[in-house]
C-alpha cells in the first residue's frame, strides 16, 4: 500500500477489542515520562522505539476508542494562520 492510498476515515472499536484497548489504554496511561519509550516490534522482528508525537497520538486514541467514542485524524500543515487555528480549536 502506498502512503497516498491512505486516506482518513472513522475508526470505531468493536466490543471484542475493548479489553484489549483498556489494557493498552492502561499500559500507556501508565508510562513515564522518562527517556525510554514504547518499542514497536514488526512481525518480522525489526523493533523502533515510538517517536513522542506518535505516542500521545496512540495514548489519545486508545483512551478514546476504550470509552467508545469512534477516532478520526485530521491533518493540517504548519505554520497555521490564524484563520486556520482557530478554526482547528472550534472543531467538534
Amino acid at each position: 500500500m502506498n502512503y497516498s492510498d491512505i486516506k482518513p476515515e472513522p475508526i470505531v472499536a468493536t466490543s471484542e477489542e475493548l479489553v484489549d484497548l483498556a489494557l493498552l489504554s492502561q499500559l500507556l496511561n501508565g508510562q513515564s515520562n522518562g527517556s525510554q519509550l514504547p518499542r514497536l516490534v514488526s512481525p518480522e522482528g525489526e523493533e523502533i522505539e515510538l517517536p513522542k508525537s506518535m505516542f500521545r497520538l496512540l495514548r489519545q486514541a486508545a483512551h478514546q476508542l476504550t470509552k467508545g467514542n469512534g477516532v478520526i485524524i485530521s491533518t493540517f500543515h504548519q505554520p497555521l494562520t490564524i484563520s486556520e487555528a482557530a478554526a482547528l480549536l472550534n472543531a467538534d
